[in-house]
Order: C-alpha cells, then structure tokens, then sequence
C-alpha cells in the first residue's frame, strides 16, 4: 500500500535523523571542567556532574571572593561558570539571622513547589533549578546564617538526578566555604562529608 510505504520511509528518515544528531554529539569536545573551580576552592566533580558532558568548553567566567587569601572581612562571593551550553551559578553570603531566620526557612522549606534538602545540620531547599543552602554561621557580631545558593539555566522540571547534582554542588560549595573561606564562630555545627538528602 502506498500509504503505508510512505509511512515506512518517514519513519525511516527520522531514525537516520536521530542516529546522525546521536553521531554528531559523539564529535563534540568534552566540556573539560578542571580538577579544582571558583579560585581553586571548589572540587571540579561537583560541576563537572552538573554541566553537560559534552559541548562547549568550559569557562570559568566571573569569580569573586572565593579566594581565602586576606579577604576574611568579605562575607559574600559569586562564581559564574558555563559549558555544554549551560550556565551555572554558585553564590554564598553571611546574612543575620534579623534578616532571614529559622522560621523564614521553614515557611520556604514547607512551601508548595519547594523541596526540602538536608546536609547534616545545614538545611535548605530546591525549587526549579536552583538549590539554597543554610547553616549556622555566626561571629562575635551576632547569629548569622551562611547561606549557598547555586543555580543553572534551564528549562522544564530538573530529574532527581540532576537536582541530586545540584544538591551535591550546594554542600561542595558549603563545606569550602564554611571551612575555609569565612571563619565562623567556635561551635559552628560541623558540616558531614557525603551528599545531601532531597526530602
């Protein structure tokens, strides 16, 4: 029958289409995400599971106040990376806890669409593709919360697993930088090695 021989070969062309796009995405370079990120005070890993595994180079586009050296009194910084043709953004900031506090957290934790991310003491949340994470952080000037905020362009509803990964890259970015880049007051809960659970 025609009709269905024309079905065959349409059906035909777009596997050809769908093994030729599979062939070309074989040819893209690695996206190459270093060992180390945002001045060197990131495990790569954590990016490199985030970011595509192939397309555009990587590139470590803007940073600042990652570094530790002689900048304690700095009490917030940016990291803006991309590759694969994504982009991803890593933030912290010390904020008092007059400005954003336990009961804050738990409304947002609690809230519709929200779900809840753990990492030991430090409690957060996810929302789309974006992951914020809270602990402890206080100084002799008062209760603060260190809060991490990481988030990649994207479209559509993340999977576990890429939400994992974003958890995974928030509780990085907040054991480097609670550990050593902002000195937080003795009795600081530590923060556990292992990746966040997603409630």
């Amino acid at each position: 029958m025609p009709g269905g021989r024309g079905g065959v070969l349409a059906i035909a062309a777009l596997l050809l289409v769908a093994v030729g796009i599979g062939a070309w995405q074989l040819w893209w370079p690695a996206v190459g995400v270093p060992d180390r990120v945002c001045q060197q005070a990131i495990p790569g890993r954590y990016a490199a599971d985030v970011l595509p595994k192939r397309g555009e180079h990587f590139d470590e586009e803007f940073v600042y106040a990652f570094t530790t050296a002689g900048i304690y009194w700095r009490h917030s910084g940016t990291c803006t990376l991309s590759g694969g043709g994504r982009g991803l953004g890593i933030d912290f900031v010390r904020q008092r806890t007059s400005d954003y506090d336990s009961a804050d957290l738990a409304e947002d934790r609690g809230r519709p669409g929200n779900r809840p991310v753990r990492l030991g003491p430090a409690l957060g949340f996810a929302h789309g593709w974006r992951v914020d994470l809270f602990t402890d952080c206080s100084s002799p000037n008062g209760k603060a919360f260190l809060r991490v905020e990481v988030s990649m362009d994207g479209s559509g509803k993340p999977d576990d697993e890429e939400l994992q990964n974003l958890a995974d890259l928030a509780g990085g970015t907040m054991r480097a930088v609670a550990n050593k880049r902002i000195a937080c007051k003795e009795g600081t809960p530590k923060l556990p090695d292992g990746a966040p659970k997603l409630g």
